[in-house]
């Protein structure tokens, strides 16, 4: 046999690659938080009426979206396997990818929650403007008047101070407590309610679609956040993985040995 040929026989082969058909790693969960992006995106907008447009809004719809995609392009990268990666290897990159991606969902999760604060702040100011409200040095004897009223006499007299926007009484009612105006704090709320609808009625829709907003985002980084345990498949599945890493490696070490 020729020198060469008895070196080539001597030869080890190479170690292959994994086998690339893997057992399949389980979708992941996800609400409708990280559903439907532009589903979403039309609901808010319906919501805030003719502030659809708000900065606030908008930053929040697009966080979404954002969110929504990286999620997706996790899944995908989960699903498809390199055929040059090991089990390990695959489920290590996407462990990483799933790192990555919350810690950027985390930055615009903050900075857009930061944004809808501020704005509730602002609208809270405006709303309270709208109501005309004013601090009178009469404020102790109108909440005496009105806890010596019946409930329905109460109820009417505060009524007609939404009505007619006087703020003197309106002010002494929102900030007293039921001790001193007759009038607890599920009454209070309600008169209140009753006036800002009267007076700012767009605001409110800006404000109710807001909260929504921030409930979606909220609910959107949860969601994702939920899912850390489940990135790389439950025990079976890595222990699937382990298996074939372990049954490949023992079919080429008796191979090797076979040829030598």
């Amino acid at each position: 046999m020729p020198p060469e040929n008895a070196d080539l026989m001597n030869t080890q082969a190479p170690m292959p690659a994994r086998p690339s058909a893997p057992p399949a790693l389980p979708t992941l969960p996800r609400t409708t938080n990280l559903m439907g992006s532009d589903s979403w995106a039309r609901e808010i907008k319906t919501v805030a009426g003719p502030f659809a447009e708000d900065r606030a809004i908008a930053g929040a719809i697009n966080t979404q979206r954002r969110m929504v995609e990286s999620f997706e392009a996790l899944e995908s990268i989960r699903k498809n396997r390199n055929p040059t990666d090991t089990a390990a290897g695959h489920l290590n990159r996407a462990s990483k990818a799933y790192t990555s991606m919350l810690e950027a969902a985390a930055r615009n999760h903050d900075a857009t929650l930061n944004t809808i604060k501020g704005r509730l702040v602002e609208i809270a100011d405006q709303v309270e403007a709208s109501l005309g409200l004013q601090v009178s040095h009469d404020a102790a004897e109108i909440r005496k008047a009105l806890r010596a009223m019946t409930p329905e006499a109460r109820g009417k007299a505060i009524q007609a101070a939404i009505d007619t926007k006087d703020g003197a009484i309106m002010h002494a009612v929102f900030t007293g407590r039921e001790i001193t105006t007759g009038v607890n704090d599920v009454q209070r709320n309600s008169f209140r309610r009753r006036a800002e609808e009267k007076y700012s009625p767009d605001l409110l829709k800006l404000r109710q679609a807001l909260e929504k907003s921030q409930a979606l985002v909220k609910g959107a980084f949860s969601d994702m956040f939920a899912v850390e345990s489940l990135v790389v498949g439950k025990a079976e599945v890595a222990s699937e993985f382990e298996r074939q890493t372990a049954a490949s490696d023992d079919a080429w070490l008796k191979f090797n040995s076979a040829i030598q």
